[in-house]
């Protein structure tokens, strides 16, 4: 752009120099929003990931010794250094002959979150004796 007076100028205005400010500045901006988010996610996988592990230890403990049929068992991991984490454990039969459902919930209370794992047992019939002739 030439002035009235023939010369060229050289450089930028205020008006530029402010917009592109701005536009590093929102730039910025939105670069640390998603690195906070991403940290935050991956916190959140971690804690369900050391919750699904836990839910499968106890579930595996409870169908070991036989306690997973007891509906209403509760219990936390304050022995192995999760005092916030506790667990329950909720059994309701399917509606096929000795097949239930088993539900073991551990949740986080320090956090809120919550994770739920599900699977069925086979309950041997128990075998009635019968009388020698």
């Amino acid at each position: 752009m030439t002035t009235s007076r023939g010369r060229r100028r050289v450089g930028f205005s205020l008006i530029e120099a402010l917009l592109a400010v701005t536009l590093l500045g929102v730039g910025i901006a939105a670069a640390v929003g998603s690195a906070g988010a991403a940290a935050e996610a991956r916190w959140k996988v971690r804690d369900r990931e050391l919750l699904t592990r836990l839910a499968a230890s106890i579930a595996d403990d409870l169908r070991a010794s036989g306690d997973d049929q007891n509906n209403g068992l509760s219990g936390d991991f304050s022995d192995t250094g999760y005092p916030d984490i506790v667990w329950s454990l909720e059994t309701s039969p399917t509606g096929i002959a000795n097949l239930d459902s088993v539900w073991v919930t551990v949740e986080n209370r320090a956090s809120g979150l919550q994770q739920t794992l599900q699977y069925l047992v086979y309950r041997r019939p128990e075998q009635s004796e019968v009388a020698a002739p």
